[in-house]
């Protein structure tokens, strides 16, 4: 039989992941509203001031991955 494995998680993939269902979040309410100034701004921010933070915990996930 196969071994079953745990789930593999890190601060970093947390953090990747928390980024990539916020943008998802995001994006739905834009697509719902495409004139709603308020999901504008908040896509913006996301993508502006915690992109960078994310991009950087992603590499370093991957690179524990691959080590």
């Amino acid at each position: 039989m196969g071994q079953v494995h745990a789930l593999y998680t890190t601060p970093d993939i947390t953090t990747a992941r928390r980024f990539s269902r916020a943008i998802k979040l995001a994006c739905d309410e834009l697509y719902e509203d495409p004139f709603n100034r308020r999901a504008r701004a908040a896509l913006l921010k996301l993508i502006v001031d915690d992109s960078p933070e994310a991009d950087a915990a992603l590499v370093r996930a991957l690179a524990e991955m691959t080590h």
